[in-house]
């Protein structure tokens, strides 16, 4: 029809203007709505005029269905969710803020008893313990070593946990000496013997089981017997033990890994104490 405009292609409003339709009695139109996706006509003059709008039912109510389906329960459900998810949030920080509080602690630890361990095998020991009626107490050096041996043997039997070996002894009467003290009771040697062994301090020598090696001896067609060879023993030096006071047989090793005041004791080479006083526990 001459001077009917073509809209299509257009969009009025939602409405995207596709083919005509019809031209009589009035020019139409397929439209569809870019928002529903709606399909139907719509004439050229509510085309013309803006006038054309959607007509489907559920056009643009899709917020409204949200809002209506968004009961109390709902929302309660969703707050109830958000502060579960900042409380663990919480708990996980608080938990590895723990954790490198734990590792720290952990550290300083370890590098305080490395401290304590290195001062008290070469220095004197700001715990250590002395029996209160033992402070001041005085004896020759003859009656501290006897005193010190019987001592010794008492703590030695209350406490299992010891091992009684040279090299264990040898550590706590150097743990004594450091500390300048000479007259020792029992509860000095159990107190001294867990300090070193809280440190692992204590070499726990056992001495190994020495297994002598059997003697071969030839045996010929006529079965004549072969006298056993007498064994050879270990050379020994008879001297005194420092905490018994009794004569007992020394090896060759162990006279070697002797102090000079553990060789002393031991042999009867005693210092010339030329003032004469006796002597004392000392701190």
């Amino acid at each position: 029809m001459p001077g009917i405009a073509d809209l299509s292609g257009r969009t009025v409003n939602t409405l995207r203007v596709g083919a005509m339709t019809s031209r009589y009695p009035a020019p139409k139109y397929a439209v569809v709505c870019s928002r529903c996706g709606a399909r139907t006509t719509e004439s050229q003059a509510k085309l013309t005029s803006g006038a054309a709008r959607c007509v489907s039912a559920g056009c643009g109510r899709d917020g409204i269905r949200e809002a209506i389906a968004d009961t109390p329960a709902k929302a309660r459900q969703r707050e109830a969710d958000a502060e579960a998810a900042k409380r663990r949030e919480k708990e996980e920080a608080e938990v590895a803020k723990l954790a490198r509080a734990e590792a720290t602690l952990a550290e300083t630890a370890s590098k305080v008893a490395r401290t304590i361990r290195e001062r008290i095998s070469t220095q004197p020991d700001d715990e250590v313990f002395v029996t209160p009626e033992l402070r001041d107490a005085k004896m020759s050096r003859d009656e501290a070593v006897k005193f010190d041996g019987e001592q010794f043997r008492v703590f030695a039997s209350r406490n299992s946990w010891f091992h009684d070996t040279p090299g264990n002894r040898r550590t706590v009467l150097e743990y004594f000496q450091r500390n300048r003290l000479e007259i020792i009771d029992a509860q000095m040697f159990e107190a001294a013997a867990k300090r070193l062994a809280e440190f692992s301090l204590l070499p726990d020598e056992r001495p190994a089981p020495v297994l002598a090696k059997p003697e071969t001896t030839t045996v010929n067609l006529s079965v004549e017997r072969t006298e056993p060879q007498p064994q050879s023993r270990p050379e020994t030096k008879i001297g005194i033990d420092p905490l018994t006071g009794r004569e007992r047989e020394y090896t060759r090793w162990e006279v070697g890994r002797m102090t000079a005041d553990d060789f002393a004791k031991a042999f009867g080479l005693r210092r010339v104490d030329y003032a004469g006083s006796p002597v004392r526990s000392i701190r």
